[in-house]
């Protein structure tokens, strides 16, 4: 982003340590050394612990204000009270503007984009957890004011996996992006996350090393008693005061003494660290999801409210027309949904050696034809030389449907379809089966409010 209007893009960016720096552009994609922004009184910006920044303009008068999203705590910003091209922040911060009755915005980080496609920016926030809330602007574009929230990603989880594996979902710390990343029209989000993964570091432990270690452990959590971490949270306490009120010399001196109040604990997890038979390493990934059109999006919702076409322990089946009537000639849609409990998973329609793929056959009335049908993208997993295409979960398939040109008023036009899966676990696999009949009717079309599915 452009920090001073000066025609060339600057980084702005936040730290653990609340700091906030500024990297001027020089051109030619050459940066600056870091500066340390200050507010008008010369004090450095606390933007909160692992703060992510924005610029934007929140009080209308033509110049960035900075906006300072954090990991525990509220997304606040701080006005700018000197120019566009000579940015100055006020010394306190405030909280953002919300509509009556909406909470405050916690956050991981925000961003800005216009998400629903009416004209104003809105705010986005990732959060430690995983989920991304979005949070509509109903105020102006460079006078915003925001709603409540509204979750577009849930929490992920805590994950546990293996070196090497890919992750089913992705992590926490979640930083989110938005951008039209497929070209549709539509933003998209891209999200970076936090992982960890695990990896044996040795053989198992012998009787005698088990019983070293019971030794240690033992030393190690009567050392880190109470009394240890009420000292931890005093020194912490004096280290930021002393950061707040600019004395460098002061907190060189309180990092030096919370450095030999570890000292003791910090020997002991010395030595028994080769007692550790696995070990730990920090992963992070990108995850691209789409955003789906709306008529898709409701789709995809609403099918999860109708009564299941087929449901077994591990596999619920269901099936929704996006459209009650259709005209002559005209396109809709079949969803069919798929719930897959937890711990199994069901296979793509592509063929493979290893393992059985979904199958959906259709039954269509004459005339009608079936223009396309979307798998969502699969989890490739691999098996020796082959990957299997595989979704956990819940995984919906979405039909293109062609009426004829020819089809009389009020036809009723019946359609079928025989799905046939194969469900699995690491060690076990099961086959399933189900015939799903809808239809919808030949009129002046009319989007679907609800609907239910027959079955045999």
């Amino acid at each position: 982003m452009d920090y001073d209007a000066d025609g060339i893009d600057d980084v702005i960016t936040g730290s653990i340590y609340e700091d906030v720096y500024l990297f001027r552009g020089l051109g030619d994609g050459k940066f600056a050394k870091a500066e340390l922004l200050k507010d008008k009184n010369g004090k450095p910006l606390e933007g909160g612990y692992c703060c992510t920044t924005e610029l934007l303009d929140m009080d209308s008068d033509g110049d960035l204000d900075l906006v300072c999203a954090t990991r525990i705590g509220k997304v606040t910003w701080r006005e700018n009270v000197g120019t566009r091209s000579s940015p100055k922040f006020a010394s306190e911060a405030q909280s953002l503007p919300m509509e009556k009755g909406a909470a405050s915005i916690e956050g991981f980080n925000a961003t800005y984009a216009d998400w629903d496609g009416d004209g104003r920016r809105d705010l986005v926030v990732g959060s430690g957890r995983g989920h991304v809330v979005w949070h509509r602007n109903v105020g102006a574009d460079d006078k915003p004011k925001f709603s409540s929230g509204r979750k577009l990603l849930s929490d992920s989880g805590f994950q546990e996996i293996r070196e090497g594996d890919v992750p089913a979902t992705h992590g926490g710390r979640a930083k989110v992006h938005l951008v039209d990343y497929d070209n549709d029209g539509l933003l998209d989000v891209l999200l970076g996350d936090f992982t960890s993964c695990t990896y044996n570091t040795r053989p198992p432990l012998t009787d005698e090393e088990m019983e070293e270690k019971a030794v240690l452990e033992k030393e190690l959590k009567e050392t880190g008693d109470k009394t240890y971490y009420a000292e931890v949270n005093r020194l912490n306490k004096l280290y930021w005061a002393a950061k707040k009120a600019g004395k460098p010399e002061e907190v060189k001196k309180i990092k030096a003494m919370q450095a030999e109040q570890r000292r003791p604990l910090d020997e002991l997890y010395r030595k028994l660290r080769p007692f550790r038979t696995t070990g730990s390493k920090a992963h992070g990934w990108v995850w691209f999801y789409r955003q789906l059109p709306k008529s898709d999006r409701g789709l995809a919702v609403a099918v999860l409210s109708v009564e299941p076409a087929s449901r077994t322990p591990e596999v619920t089946l269901r099936a929704l027309t996006s459209h009650t009537t259709v005209a002559p000639g005209q396109e809709f849609q079949v969803a069919i949904s798929f719930q897959v409990a937890d711990g199994w998973h069901i296979y793509g329609a592509e063929k493979g050696g290893s393992y059985l793929p979904t199958r959906i056959e259709w039954t269509l009335p004459a005339g009608t034809t079936l223009k396309n049908v979307q798998w969502p993208e699969p989890l490739a997993i691999e098996n020796g030389d082959d990957v299997q295409p595989t979704y956990e979960g819940t995984a919906m398939v979405l039909a293109t449907i062609l009426v004829s040109r020819d089809a009389g008023p009020d036809a009723k036009l019946k359609l079928a379809a025989d799905v046939s899966w194969q469900v699995c676990t690491e060690s076990i696999c099961k086959s399933g089966r189900a015939k799903i009949k809808t239809g919808v009717v030949v009129g002046k079309s009319v989007r679907r409010e609800s609907a239910s599915t027959d079955i045999e």
